[in-house]
C-alpha cells in the first residue's frame, strides 16, 4: 500500500494497528520533529521579515547615492557623458531592487498565510498527539490490571475486564489511526510548500541578478570603448600638446598687439571678411543710457550676445529679420545699430575696422540665408568629429519621405498643454537634425534597446516616427522607425521589466525593456500607431491633445473643469433664446479644455461589490446623467422617483465640502409585504462619492439602513452607481450591489436572498424610471427610447468631431446649431422613418401645403 515515506521513524497504519515498539518510538520522533520545525518556521519568519527591512533601508541608501552621481554640479571637470550612464546604470539597479523588494514583500505576505496554515496542522496533531497518550495510558494500565488477575477468581470478573480491555484498545487504535492520517497528510503538504514558496523567491533572485550583470557587463563594455578612446585621443592632445598650444598663442597674441600699437589701432583678432559668413567677438551695447559689454556672435544665421550671468538678449535673433546701418547720432565713435521690427539694439565696436567688418558679415549672412541650396558651397574639410560625436550604431530609415504617406503637418501652430514635453520636442530636434520640424514630440520614455547589450535611452514618440536615442559615455546610438513600417507592437509584462516588441514589414524587430511603468506609453504607441495608417488620420494637434489626455491626472484639474463651465454658464454668453438653448445644451457637453475620449471610458474602480448588475446605455451625456441622479437637478429626479415609489417625507442634507463629499437622506417607504405588521418603513441613505471626473467619470456608493424592520440593525446595503462616459450625447449607467451583516443572526440565508433580489430588483427599476423620466423631459412623443439610436457596436466611435467631408459647399454657408441628439436620429426626423410627422407639424406652423411623392 503506498503511504509517505518518513525518514527515522515508522508511521503507518500496519504499524499503528500492531502497535509495535517502532511505531512508539517512531511517535515520539515525530513528535519531537513538530516541536523543531515549528521553533524552525518561526525563526525562519522573523530572520525573513528582519532581511526585508534591511533590504529596503539597503535600498533606499542605494537609491540616495544614484541620485549624488546624477546630480554632476562640476559638468567643467568630470563630462557628464561619463558620469551619466554610471547614473542611469545605478538608477536602474535600484529600480530592479525595488522591484525585487516587493516581490519579497508579497512573497513574506502569501508565505505567513501558508506558513499559520502549517502551524495549525502541527497544533491539531499535537492534540491528537495528547488524546492517544491518554487512551494508550489507560489501555496500557488495563492490559497490566488484566495481566495480574489470578486463576481463582470468577470467570464473569475476566468476560467483564475483557470487554473493558477492548474498548480501550480500540480506542486507542482509532487515535493512533488519526494521529498517523494528519502525519501523512502533514508530510504531502510540506514538500510542496517548501518548492512552491522557496523556489519562486530563489528564481526571482536569479533573474534580478541576471539583469543586474547585463545592464553591468554593457557599462563594463561602453567604459573599456571609453578607455580606449582617450588613449588615442591622449595621443594627439595631452599635458605636453597644450603647454605647447598656449606657449604659441601667447606669442601671436604678442604680437598681434604690437602690430596694432605700432599702426596706432586696436583690431581684434579676424579673418578675411570680404565673404565671411560667422563672426564673434565683444561690442558695447547701450542699455537705459548706460554702455556694457557684451559678447556678440554671427553663426548658422543667427545674431545672439552673451554675458557672463545671464544673456543680454531674449534670445537669438534671425539675421533675415535684422536691418544693420551705421549710426551718426550718437556721440561715441563706431557706433551701429541693429533693428527689428519691435526694438533697437544700439552697438559700439572697438574701431572702423571692426565696425564694418560686423556690418559686412551681417549682409553676407543675410545673403547666404536667401540663396537657394543648390548655389550654396560646403567646405567637406572643414567637418571635424570630436570624441562625444563617435557613433556606434547609427540606424537611420533612408527610404524616400517624399514618396511615404504620412500626417500631414497643420497650419496652425502646435500648442503644447505641457510645457516638459514642448522642452523634449526642442531636444529631439537639436539631437536628430534628421527629423523634420514639422514632425512634433507626442510622448517620450526611457527605455532600453536590447542589443549585444542593453543601450539605455529615451524613445520619443512623433506622429510619423519613433526615434530611440542613447549617449553612453559619449557613444551615440540612434534608431528611426518609420510608423508606417511597423507591422506590429506587443507589449509582455515581466515581474522585473516590461519589454515591448515592435516589429517592421521587413521582419526586423526591435526590443525595447522598461523598468517602470509604461501601460501609458505602450497606450500611445498603439494609438499613433493605427493613426498613421489610417486613411483619414487625424492632425498633430488632435493627436497631441488625445495622447494629453491619456497622460494627464485627470483628478488634479478638476477645480479647472469647473471653472471652466462658470465660464460657459455665464449671463454675459446668452444673447438671444436660441443662443440659450445652445448654451444650455453645450453646458453639458465637453468644455474645450478637456480632450475628446478616444471611446467609452472606464470607471477605473479596482474592484466592484458582491455582485454585478445590468449596464444600460442612458441617451444623455455623463455629464447631465450626473446632474439629473447627484446633482442640480437632482430634486426634480426625486420628485418623478418618489412618486412612482410612493416615497414620502423626504429629507436630505446638503453635501459636505470633504475630500470625499457625502450627503445623509431619510425618507419613508411603503410596505406590502403581508408578513410584516407595517404599512411603511423608514430608511436611511449616505451617498458618497468615490470619483469624481467631471464631464468623464462618476462613482458614488450609497449605503442604506433600516433600523426599524425585523432584524434590520443586523444588516446594511451597499449599491455601487458608476456613470461613465460612452459617447458625447450617451453615458453609461453600472451598479453593483452588496449585502452587509453586522450583527450575527440565525435568519441570514432569508435575509440574503430576500435582500439581494430586492436591491436587483431596485437598481433594475431604477433604471427603467429613469429612462422614462429623460424620455419626458425631452417631450418625446415616440414610443422608442433614444437608445435605439446609439452607435452599434460593429462602428468604432469616432475620434472628436466628424466633418461632412464635402470638397465645396453652396456660395451662402448657414450658421449651424448643435442638437442634443444622435445624428441617425435627426437623419430619420428629416429624411427618414420620422420625417412624417415632423413635417407635418412643420408645415402646420408655416401654413405649407406639402405633397409629398415616394
Amino acid at each position: 500500500m503506498l503511504s509517505p515515506n518518513f525518514k527515522n521513524c515508522s508511521l503507518s497504519f500496519e504499524e499503528a494497528i500492531k502497535d509495535t515498539p517502532a511505531f512508539r518510538q517512531g511517535v515520539i520522533l515525530f513528535s519531537e520533529e513538530l516541536d523543531e520545525i515549528s521553533k524552525w518556521s518561526d525563526s525562519v519568519s522573523k530572520t525573513f521579515k528582519t532581511y526585508v527591512e534591511d533590504y529596503n533601508r539597503f535600498n533606499e541608501t542605494f537609491m540616495s547615492l544614484s541620485k549624488k552621481f546624477s546630480s554632476n554640479k562640476f559638468p567643467c571637470l568630470i563630462d557628464p557623458q561619463i558620469l551619466n550612464p554610471i547614473a542611469v546604470s545605478m538608477m536602474t539597479f535600484s529600480t530592479l531592487q525595488m522591484k525585487s523588494l516587493e516581490s519579497l514583500q508579497e512573497t513574506f505576505t502569501t508565505n505567513m498565510t501558508s506558513i499559520q496554515s502549517f502551524l495549525n496542522q502541527i497544533k491539531d496533531i499535537k492534540e491528537t498527539r495528547k488524546q492517544m497518550d491518554k487512551a494508550m495510558e489507560k489501555y496500557d494500565s488495563s492490559l497490566l490490571k488484566y495481566a495480574g488477575f489470578s486463576k481463582t477468581r470468577d470467570p464473569s470478573t475476566f468476560t467483564e475486564h475483557q470487554y473493558s480491555l477492548n474498548e480501550f484498545k480500540k480506542q486507542y487504535n482509532l487515535l493512533a489511526i488519526d494521529f498517523v492520517q494528519k502525519c501523512m497528510c502533514l508530510k504531502l503538504s510540506v514538500d510542496p510548500l517548501v518548492t512552491s514558496k522557496i523556489f519562486p523567491p530563489l528564481s526571482e533572485f536569479l533573474l534580478f541578478y541576471e539583469e543586474n550583470l547585463q545592464i553591468m557587463n554593457g557599462l563594463t563594455t561602453v567604459a573599456k570603448e571609453f578607455e580606449k578612446s582617450l588613449a588615442e585621443e591622449s595621443e594627439t592632445l595631452n599635458v605636453a600638446t597644450v603647454q605647447s598650444m598656449a606657449t604659441k598663442w601667447k606669442e601671436n597674441c604678442i604680437d598681434k598687439l604690437a602690430r596694432d600699437e605700432s599702426k596706432g589701432k586696436i583690431d581684434s583678432l579676424s579673418l578675411t571678411i570680404d565673404t565671411a559668413l560667422e563672426k564673434e567677438g565683444y561690442l558695447f551695447r547701450k542699455v537705459d543710457q548706460k554702455w556694457y559689454r557684451r559678447y556678440f556672435s554671427i553663426r548658422n544665421g543667427f545674431f545672439e550676445a552673451q554675458s557672463v550671468k545671464t544673456p543680454s538678449m531674449s534670445g537669438p535673433l534671425n539675421v533675415l529679420l535684422c536691418n544693420v546701418k551705421q549710426n551718426t547720432t550718437e556721440d561715441r565713435r563706431y557706433c551701429f545699430e541693429v533693428a527689428t521690427h519691435s526694438e533697437t539694439y544700439l552697438l559700439q565696436a572697438q574701431s572702423e575696422k571692426e565696425m564694418d567688418s560686423w556690418i559686412k558679415v551681417f549682409e553676407n549672412a543675410k545673403k547666404h540665408e536667401t540663396l537657394p541650396d543648390d548655389q550654396l558651397e560646403i567646405d567637406s574639410s572643414s567637418k571635424a568629429t570630436s570624441m562625444s560625436e563617435l557613433q556606434l550604431d547609427v540606424k537611420i530609415d533612408e527610404a524616400d519621405t517624399d514618396l511615404r504617406p504620412i500626417v500631414q503637418p497643420s497650419d496652425k501652430p502646435i500648442l503644447y498643454a505641457d510645457t516638459a514635453l514642448q522642452k523634449k520636442n526642442v531636444e529631439l530636434h537639436a539631437l536628430l537634425k534628421s527629423v523634420p520640424p514639422t514632425d512634433i514630440v507626442l510622448d517620450v520614455f526611457s527605455t532600453a534597446l536590447q542589443r549585444d547589450l542593453l543601450l539605455q535611452g529615451k524613445l520619443f514618440v512623433t506622429q510619423n516616427r519613433l526615434c530611440f536615442y542613447s549617449n553612453i559615455l559619449g557613444f551615440v546610438n540612434i534608431v528611426v522607425i518609420f510608423l508606417q513600417d511597423i507591422s506590429d507592437i506587443c507589449q509582455k509584462v515581466g515581474s522585473l521589466h516590461t519589454t515591448v516588441t515592435i516589429t517592421t514589414t521587413t521582419g526586423v524587430s526591435y526590443i525595447f525593456k522598461a523598468y517602470s511603468k509604461v501601460d501609458r506609453s505602450f497606450t500611445i504607441l498603439n494609438i499613433v500607431w493605427k493613426n498613421s495608417l489610417s486613411e483619414n488620420p487625424v492632425t498633430p494637434q488632435e493627436l497631441l491633445d488625445q495622447c494629453n489626455f491619456i497622460a494627464m491626472d485627470r483628478s488634479k484639474t478638476l477645480h479647472r473643469f469647473d471653472t471652466d463651465k462658470e465660464k460657459l454658464l455665464s449671463p454675459g454668453l446668452v444673447q438671444s433664446p436660441s443662443d440659450f438653448i445652445a448654451s444650455e445644451t453645450y453646458s453639458w457637453s465637453l468644455p474645450a479644455s478637456i480632450p475628446v475620449p478616444l471611446g467609452p471610458l472606464e470607471c477605473g474602480c479596482k474592484t466592484h461589490l458582491e455582485k454585478i448588475e445590468n449596464s444600460i446605455i442612458v441617451p444623455v451625456s455623463v455629464k447631465e446623467l450626473h446632474e439629473t441622479l447627484f446633482g442640480s437637478l437632482q430634486s426634480e429626479w426625486n420628485d418623478f422617483f418618489d412618486k412612482q415609489r410612493s416615497i414620502t417625507n423626504r429629507v436630505e442634507s446638503a453635501w459636505t465640502n470633504d475630500e470625499l463629499p457625502s450627503q445623509t437622506i431619510e425618507f419613508v417607504l411603503p410596505v406590502n409585504n403581508p408578513m410584516l405588521k407595517m404599512k411603511e418603513l423608514k430608511l436611511y441613505e449616505t451617498k458618497v462619492y468615490l470619483k469624481k471626473e467631471d464631464y468623464l467619470v462618476y462613482v458614488v456608493e450609497v449605503k442604506g439602513t433600516t433600523p426599524d424592520a425585523p432584524f434590520g440593525d443586523c444588516f446594511s446595503t451597499n449599491t455601487r452607481y458608476c456613470l461613465t462616459w460612452n459617447t458625447s450625447d450617451t453615458s453609461r449607467l453600472s451598479g453593483s450591489t452588496e449585502l452587509i451583516f453586522c450583527k450575527s443572526t440565525m435568519m441570514k440565508s432569508i435575509i440574503r436572498a430576500n435582500a439581494a433580489k430586492a436591491m436587483s430588483d431596485s437598481f433594475a427599476t431604477l433604471q427603467s424610471d429613469l429612462v422614462t423620466f429623460l424620455k419626458q423631459k425631452k417631450g418625446s412623443s415616440s414610443s422608442a427610447t433614444d437608445l435605439e439610436w446609439v452607435l452599434p457596436d460593429s462602428i468604432i466611435p469616432p475620434v472628436g468631431e466628424v466633418v461632412c467631408g464635402c470638397a465645396s459647399h453652396l456660395s451662402k454657408v448657414e450658421s449651424d446649431i448643435l442638437l442634443q441628439a444622435p445624428v441617425s436620429k435627426v437623419y430619420e426626423t428629416l429624411f427618414g422613418s420620422l420625417c412624417g410627422p415632423f413635417w407635418a407639424a412643420f408645415d402646420k406652423k408655416r401654413g405649407i401645403t406639402r405633397n409629398i411623392q415616394i
